[in-house]
């Protein structure tokens, strides 16, 4: 009846948000705002709304507006402090706390967003002293606090601890290749496992974030291990009730994943329960994360004997079911990523328990046996760091799908793509993170010795983006070579590799699954090992597949064999016979690999029933 009428209008955008219904919300809170520019709510309420649309700078914008009408509002400073937290401007979100408090010393909230911001600028003492006062006089604003941190919303150990807090706001600026602060990263990393100001790194979601920095193997496995012993703290001691297995039954392996699904993982591991052995073999998967409709979810329970869901099972249910599916060897194809459920393996509901494949850092659990691995993604030099015994695959540790076979006809064409069609294009559709400083000055390197070629690289922000053709900037390299691409679907994915010359692999962080895709489509990859695990892959995967020539000893080797490849046509058509075999090929040779884990399965078996404890030793080579 009054279609002006502010209150009315205010009162159905507070509706619509409740909703959900945010477009619509934003929409009537802008018309209050038309129509009473100081209206206080409408200005607060559209900076939450705009924050949870994602559109983070429109938020920061909003809250100076609205403060410009309101500056002595205590919750506009606090909102306009959790849009510069979004930002990972935490410099701007710690004044904005601060001036909420100043006008309002009882919002609780805002101490508690404080002691946050000063943990995400590193500032860990104070943090840590502001965090003890808060849990000792307002523990229930602690309780009640939601942080606005981006990968809390999906975050299994979303705690408010300092040292968590401080890696995880860096670690947004590390995946946007904002190098300018890396080397204080991986200080703050050090600092945080040591315990520096802040409780010794035990948070299972922060193994991770160190899994490609330049930091000494005695770390990884010194924070590994104290997140183990925080799982195991946690998990009370429970007696599994295990039936008893007939003596000449086949060997139960038990699978835990939660990417049974969609995902790099299932990409790499799509044929391993349809090629074990049924008549030495069971196969049992035990599903942890989201179940969504795919095609690789329904190959997975087609292909198991047993496939479950327990991503609604507790630790002590998860566990006692898989003793009484009397599973005999328990492999974990996850470790500390999303949807894990490691604190399962603390029960011990099985007597062999493995890791495999998608975390290829140690553990640092003593209820985890073995790890497969291969001697030359493992050094001799960093084996001390690895609390698993070792069994070595023959040939590398990787389980590809050989029944890929890439469809020329599906290629797009390079315009398609926004690249130039007659350069040659080096890529790395690896994810930003794995790029180093290093890395890059090597590209451009190439890029000056091959003055008719492009780089094309993988980014889906424009943070990313602009942070490294701001530094192909400092090289005196013109920013418009280069390119980028983001995320597309997976066949899309695996089609676009029909655009790119060469790979250019990242060093500190190889690509893998990513890798594979790309020789699985005849595109060479030219990798340089490093010292740790997820540093020498590339190497294995190389070998594997006949093509050492493209595996460097040195820097200045990597770059010599990027620049012979863009410029040596003969060189480079043999090298692309090679990566475009199949026959022959000890990296995509699916029912091979299968053959050889079996055989270390059963190797752990026979030690297990010996009395024996686990120990490193070599799966023999199968006779050609």
């Amino acid at each position: 009846m009054d279609t002006g009428n502010v209150e009315s209008l205010f009162n159905v955008a507070v509706v619509l948000a409740a909703l959900g219904l945010l477009e619509p919300a934003l929409h009537a809170y802008d018309k209050v705002l038309a129509n009473d520019p100081r209206h206080f709510g409408a200005g607060l309420n559209r900076i939450t709304c705009l924050l949870h649309l994602g559109r983070i700078e429109e938020a920061i914008a909003a809250g100076r507006t609205a403060l410009d009408s309101n500056p002595g509002q205590a919750d506009l400073w606090f909102n306009l402090g959790e849009a510069y937290t979004s930002a990972s401007d935490h410099q701007n979100a710690h004044a904005a706390y601060e001036q909420a408090l100043t006008l309002d010393a009882r919002m609780t909230k805002a101490a508690v967003a404080l002691a946050v911001s000063l943990a995400a600028l590193g500032r860990l003492g104070e943090a840590s002293a502001r965090f003890q006062d808060l849990h000792k006089h307002f523990p229930e604003a602690l309780q009640a606090f939601r942080s606005p941190l981006p990968t809390d919303a999906f975050a299994a150990y979303p705690e408010l601890e300092p040292g968590r807090i401080a890696l995880i706001a860096a670690y947004a600026d590390y995946r946007a290749c904002k190098w300018r602060h890396r080397g204080e990263f991986v200080q703050l990393y050090k600092r945080v496992i040591d315990g520096d100001g802040c409780r010794p790194l035990d948070n299972p979601d922060l193994p991770f974030l160190g899994i490609g920095l330049p930091v000494a193997g005695e770390y990884r496995l010194r924070a590994a291990s104290q997140v183990a012993r925080r799982i195991s703290g946690e998990c009370a001691p429970r007696r599994l009730v295990r039936p008893k297995r007939s003596r000449n039954a086949r060997l139960r392996i038990g699978y835990v994943s939660g990417d049974f699904r969609q995902h790099p993982t299932a990409y790499l591991i799509a044929r391993l329960f349809e090629l074990h052995d049924r008549s030495r073999f069971e196969v049992f998967a035990y599903s942890t994360g989201p179940n969504e409709d795919s095609a690789y979810r329904q190959r997975f329970r087609h292909d198991a004997d047993f496939f479950l869901d327990v991503s609604g099972y507790d630790t002590p249910s998860f566990g006692q079911r898989i003793a009484h599916d009397r599973i005999d060897l328990l492999i974990d194809l996850q470790g500390y990523t999303l949807h894990a459920r490691t604190a399962v393996f603390s029960l011990r509901p099985a007597p062999v328990q493995v890791t495999y494949l998608a975390y290829l850092a140690t553990l640092g659990a003593p209820w985890i046996d073995y790890v497969l691995l291969d001697r030359m993604v493992l050094s001799i030099e960093e084996r001390q760091w690895w609390s698993e015994s070792v069994a070595y695959l023959p040939d590398t540790l990787y389980l590809c799908d050989d029944s890929f076979v890439f469809d020329a006809s599906t290629a797009p064409d390079r315009e398609s793509l926004g690249l130039p069609a007659t350069k040659f294009v080096f890529c790395c559709l690896n994810a930003p993170w794995k790029i180093s400083p290093e890395d890059f000055q090597l590209w451009m390197r190439i890029l000056q010795a091959v003055p008719d070629a492009v780089l094309w690289l993988y980014a889906e922000t424009h943070s990313c983006i602009d942070s490294l053709r701001s530094e192909a900037l400092r090289y005196g390299m013109d920013a418009e070579r280069l390119h980028f691409s983001g995320k597309v679907p997976h066949v899309e994915h695996l089609a676009r590799f029909s655009a790119a010359d060469v790979f250019l692999d990242t060093r500190l962080c190889n690509a893998h699954t990513t890798a594979i895709e790309a020789l699985a489509c005849g595109l060479p990859v030219v990798s340089w090992p490093g010292e740790s695990v997820v540093a020498r892959v590339g190497g294995s995967l190389l070998r594997a597949h006949g093509l050492e020539m493209l595996v460097a000893d040195s820097a200045d080797e990597y770059v010599a064999i990027a620049v012979r490849l863009a410029s040596d046509a003969v060189f480079r058509a043999q090298v692309r016979l090679i990566a475009s075999r199949r026959k022959g090929s000890r990296l995509f040779c699916s029912e091979r690999r299968v053959r050889e884990i079996e055989r270390a399965y059963e190797t752990m078996w026979e030690r297990h029933l010996a009395g024996l404890p686990p120990t490193d030793f070599d799966v023999p080579p199968l006779e050609a």
